[in-house]
């Protein structure tokens, strides 16, 4: 069960809870290359993939129920998904959500593992003016300069070891 995370740019500091996002004032991250270069630097060892649209995928199991679906959602479901992976000892993160058309105005990020992301999280974001923000049950924006953040994480791995204890 990963921990899951959403990158944006806003102009000023973010509010507390996603819900609470001014739309008008969420930035563009960069254009898809100037993104996937950064973080490509951040974390020289990552690994991207182009995996099929969710229609090839569809088609390749003998679904059709695509064929029901409104313009912009074919249009949306036919672009092949960007994925990238990043894999060290006991962490690993997951990034998707890079089909967007124009400059990217997020993308997810699933951390998984014990070991803590934080400093990694933090070089990500801080020179490009990113922000993160949980997409679990209260979407908080986490404040990687303070102890806030450490408390989250330290938080979703206690969660994750009563989930795990409980089965």
């Amino acid at each position: 069960m990963p921990w899951e995370l959403i990158v944006v740019k806003y102009d000023g500091k973010p509010p507390r809870l996603q819900r609470d996002s001014d739309k008008s004032r969420q930035l563009p991250l960069g254009t898809l290359d100037e993104v996937r270069d950064h973080i490509s630097t951040v974390l020289p060892d990552i690994e991207w993939c182009v995996e099929p649209s969710l229609i090839e995928m569809m088609k390749a199991i003998g679904s059709d129920s695509w064929k029901n679906w409104d313009e912009q959602m074919l249009a949306d479901a036919s672009k092949p998904k960007l994925r990238a992976t990043w894999i060290r000892d006991d962490m690993s993160f997951e990034m998707f959500g890079f089909e967007q058309d124009g400059p990217l105005r997020f993308f997810l990020l699933d951390v998984r593992g014990g070991e803590n992301p934080l400093p990694l999280l933090r070089a990500l974001c801080e020179t490009k003016g990113w922000s993160i923000a949980e997409m679990g049950k209260d979407g908080e924006y986490l404040d990687l300069t303070g102890s806030a953040a450490q408390d989250r994480w330290d938080g979703w791995q206690r969660y994750l070891s009563a989930a795990i204890n409980r089965k």
